[in-house]
């Protein structure tokens, strides 16, 4: 049944009404950002055609996972303007399950690149003598960092309701599952002297096919325990 904050017998309810036009609005102004942040991030990315961290330019950038969870994260964000605009339009606070579940997903997604990059990727940079920051320069510094913090900021704080069950943190992994179908077309089946891509993740560790699922096991679980960890959070958060 649909939940709806209305604004009739205002003088009652209108501590409620005041809270719920800030959580609308800081909904919409980080929805806004990760949008635009992200159109003209991948905009620069494939028309300049400038590689940029550890990711190359031109088209050949739609390929990482970084570019493709963060445009993924920005079109659940558009859906979630559109509710947080009707919802300021119509003086309430409501946004549908189906619109959480999928907000939801679009967040794991782009939290795998965050966590990926701040915990495994920019330390063995760094190891390597290239520095803890190269991978958050010029437009990597929003698509790494961010837009990632103001996709779990505006999921966890400021979008509540749905009724959204731990079970539904199994749609978390969807989109690293349809990632690494492709990824694996790509880079097992096909090949890059066949026109294919590169292991640029390193996930056959050169070739050694024997560990690739172990490591697809190991990306599930993975992405499994980052979608459980942020519903479980945001829940909590909620209770408050």
């Amino acid at each position: 049944m649909k939940k709806k904050y209305s604004a009739g017998k205002r003088e009652r309810e209108f501590p409620l009404i005041i809270k719920n036009r800030k959580m609308n609005v800081c909904s919409l102004i980080l929805n806004l950002f990760l949008a635009i942040s992200t159109f003209f991030c991948t905009s620069y990315s494939v028309l300049v055609k400038i590689e940029t961290g550890n990711m190359e330019g031109g088209y050949q950038a739609l390929r990482y996972f970084t570019h493709l969870s963060n445009i993924y994260a920005a079109v659940c964000a558009v859906v979630m303007v559109v509710f947080c605009v009707k919802n300021i339009i119509n003086d309430e606070y409501y946004f549908p399950k189906w619109a959480l579940v999928l907000k939801h997903t679009g967040t794991v997604a782009i939290s795998v690149t965050f966590i990926t990059v701040v915990f495994f990727l920019a330390p063995y940079a760094s190891a390597l003598g290239m520095g803890f920051l190269f991978l958050f320069e010029e437009n990597c510094f929003f698509v790494h960092l961010i837009n990632p913090i103001a996709a779990i900021v505006s999921y966890l704080w400021f979008e509540r309701g749905g009724d959204i069950k731990l079970k539904d943190s199994l749609f978390g992994i969807i989109p690293t599952i349809l990632y690494s179908i492709v990824y694996f077309i790509m880079v097992v089946f096909i090949g890059e002297e066949n026109g294919g891509w590169p292991d640029f993740y390193g996930f056959t560790f050169g070739g050694r096919m024997y560990l690739v699922p172990v490591v697809i096991m190991g990306m599930y679980l993975a992405t499994f325990a980052i979608s459980t960890i942020e519903l479980h959070i945001r829940r909590k958060i909620g209770e408050k």
